[in-house]
């Protein structure tokens, strides 16, 4: 570990396992178009070789910080706890910023008074059929959004995305960080107590950096399922009024719903959006989409224990 210079910025990588991950992230580092920030890596109780990552050599102030796992949040605030920059730009390990994100970021936070910058995060578009629906899925919801290239997430349905996020490093501080007891859902959590807090939060679309992970359909329901169990959890536990309904429950579906739901929730399903049969593809890619939104809802929200 080495100790870095005063800098306006400061990355912060949490990272378990990242050693095939974590390359593409530095080197789309190396060539942002700011030069002026230092890079924490904080290699969280990995297994793998992301440890000899560091023995390379990376054309940037970068600081590597290794210790037992300690989760997401955990890793977070460690790494936070040692950046010297005014503002903390959070990048999860499985991310590839564009060349101007890091500018971006720092000229939001010095224009802009307390508030909090979440960024475009978009899925990788390949030939996999299950990656196009995801990135459908994203478009989905940018969709919903304002067009302008900056706008306030409503404060009864607030987001955040520990993946692409930046924060001035004394609001950090003054809100308590991540929360280290949850191992999930804890950027949701900062979400909640920044807007009890009167704190906005801004979402910028032309802020971009490109997810890689590959879930397959049922890991991507297993982290749905997760997903939900701690988003309750924490909802209750921050007792913020006036939020949104985020989920639906079974019972309150009419019965044509709940039989549609019943119909696409099969195994069979599931195999043809693992691996699509030929035939998939007479089917208009929209109506495709929309159905295979319907298994994953009713997977992850409707039978949440039913065998995967």
């Amino acid at each position: 570990m080495k100790m870095s210079k005063h800098v306006p910025i400061s990355v912060v990588i949490p990272s378990f396992n990242g050693e095939n991950r974590l390359p593409d992230l530095l080197n789309a580092l190396q060539v942002q178009s700011f030069k002026d920030f230092e890079v924490i890596v904080v290699v969280d109780g990995s297994t793998d070789g992301t440890i000899f990552l560091e023995e390379r050599v990376w054309d940037l102030n970068l600081t590597w910080i290794k210790q037992p796992n300690a989760g997401r949040a955990g890793a977070r605030n460690k790494g936070a706890s040692m950046a010297s920059g005014k503002v903390l730009l959070f990048l999860d390990d499985d991310t590839i910023p564009e060349q101007n994100v890091v500018a971006r970021h720092l000229e939001y936070h010095q224009r802009s008074g307390n508030s909090v910058l979440v960024a475009n995060l978009e899925t990788r578009i390949t030939d996999n059929e299950f990656q196009k629906f995801r990135h459908y899925l994203s478009q989905r919801w940018l969709d919903q959004l304002p067009l302008s290239t900056t706008s306030q997430i409503p404060t009864d349905n607030p987001f955040l995305t520990a993946a692409h996020f930046s924060i001035g490093s004394e609001l950090f501080l003054e809100i308590g960080g991540f929360d280290n007891t949850l191992s999930d859902n804890e950027d949701y959590d900062m979400a909640l107590r920044l807007t009890k807090k009167d704190i906005p939060i801004y979402f910028d679309r032309a802020t971009k950096a490109v997810l890689q992970d590959h879930l397959d359909v049922r890991s991507y329901l297993v982290r749905l399922r997760e997903y939900r169990t701690s988003y309750e959890d924490i909802v209750i536990r921050n007792k913020t009024p006036n939020l949104k309904v985020r989920y639906i429950y079974y019972e309150d579906l009419n019965p044509v719903k709940k039989w549609i739901y019943k119909m696409v929730c099969t195994n069979s399903m599931l195999r043809i959006m693992e691996r699509p049969p030929t035939w998939i593809r007479i089917v208009p890619e929209p109506l495709r989409f929309r159905i295979y939104d319907l298994v994953i809802t009713g997977y992850s929200n409707y039978f949440p224990n039913l065998k995967l």
